[in-house]
């Protein structure tokens, strides 16, 4: 078979999306040894880097290095990429980027990603881009199959697209292995201990919540953990920050990710809606325990695993972040639960699970 995967990199910072590819095309590349795949790449080292098989072939734009001037080189070779591939004569097409397909069919089986409906959820979102809105819309009803990556992702897109359920299957993510507790842990010796959370000022992430929570807490609790905030300013949009005790860190490089969760004494997540939720298995990968909202696809990652709250309830996710700090004994609880739930989602069995649909011949 000629199978097709577009993980084209569009931002020069690594997303969830990046890393979903990046995983999946190590895993395929360990289960297939036979078909014919040609991945699509931007000129960004990160995903090609996965790429090591002879079976495995990368095409990407011609690489220059003045930024403008690349910008433009991309742009123009995406609009001849269709033809590209199209002469390829390719048995399926899969594309790892959002309810994002090619207006026209590429490929005899066409497979989406489903990772969440966000710009039709949120209007500060999709009123951005309303092409982005049309691309979603035309791609429930053209694509043969979609991959949703939680039960929750699925269900929002057969009931609010009307999409059959038959052609949706749910393969679960996985944390990356840099985030492992054993080896990502490095000791603290700053005297300064922290809280963390994620998202930056971006508004789903209610990292606003957050805040408003701690400045709750008693001063006694601020003075001996600080709250950092991981993540840029959306649209240069502000938070409210009230106390020098909350630090924003803006963006955080991946690679400094591991032991930022690793060294928190908890983590955060206040995200009003999420496809599957990277950071909750990260964190407890890195051994930390957890405080999350409840909703969207995080009670299916988080399972019994950690402590939850109501994401517009400030005053519940001050009471829990009191309890966790207060009783060591749920603390390692927590840890012991989360390390165990960590483990359910693993990209072996994404890999597996994706092979097996990549290659069936159903629709």
């Amino acid at each position: 078979m000629r199978i097709v995967i577009n993980a084209y990199q569009y931002s020069p910072s690594i997303t969830g999306t990046d890393r979903m590819a990046y995983n999946l095309l190590k895993g395929l590349q360990q289960t297939d040894t036979l078909n014919q795949y040609l991945i699509i790449c931007s000129g960004e080292e990160y995903t090609k880097s996965a790429i090591s098989s002879s079976n495995f072939r990368v095409i990407c734009p011609p690489i220059i290095n003045l930024s403008l001037g690349q910008r433009i080189i991309n742009k123009i070779w995406r609009s001849f990429l269709p033809v590209i591939v199209y002469c390829q004569k390719a048995d399926v097409y899969y594309s790892v980027h959002n309810m994002r397909l090619p207006r026209f069919r590429l490929a005899k089986r066409t497979i989406a990603s489903n990772l969440d409906l966000i710009p039709l959820r949120f209007k500060e979102y999709g009123d951005k881009d309303l092409s982005l809105q049309q691309e979603i819309l035309r791609t429930a009803r053209t694509a043969d199959h979609f991959v949703s990556i939680s039960n929750f992702s699925k269900d929002e897109l057969c009931k609010t697209l009307r999409v059959d359920r038959g052609r949706v299957s749910v393969i679960y993510l996985a944390s990356d292995d840099a985030f492992n507790i054993e080896r990502s842990k490095e000791s603290n010796d700053s005297a300064d201990q922290y809280m963390l959370t994620i998202g930056g000022s971006e508004p789903r992430k209610n990292v606003q919540t957050v805040i408003d929570a701690y400045s709750m807490l008693p001063m006694s609790i601020q003075s001996k953990y600080k709250l950092l905030i991981a993540g840029g300013r959306w649209h240069n949009r502000q938070l409210n920050i009230p106390s020098s005790n909350v630090i924003e860190l803006g963006y955080v490089p991946d690679k400094e990710l591991p032991n930022l969760y690793a060294n928190a004494h908890a983590f955060i997540f206040a995200s009003e809606y999420e496809g599957f939720g990277f950071s909750i298995l990260e964190a407890m990968a890195s051994g930390t325990p957890v405080i999350n909202a409840r909703g969207s696809s995080l009670d299916e990652v988080a399972g019994d695993a950690t402590l939850t709250f109501n994401a517009h309830d400030p005053s519940e996710l001050t009471s829990q972040i009191k309890l966790l700090l207060s009783d060591e004994k749920l603390r390692s609880l927590l840890v012991k639960k989360g390390t165990a739930q960590n483990r359910k989602f693993s990209w072996h069995k994404a890999t597996k699970e994706l092979h097996t649909l990549l290659i069936s011949k159903r629709q």
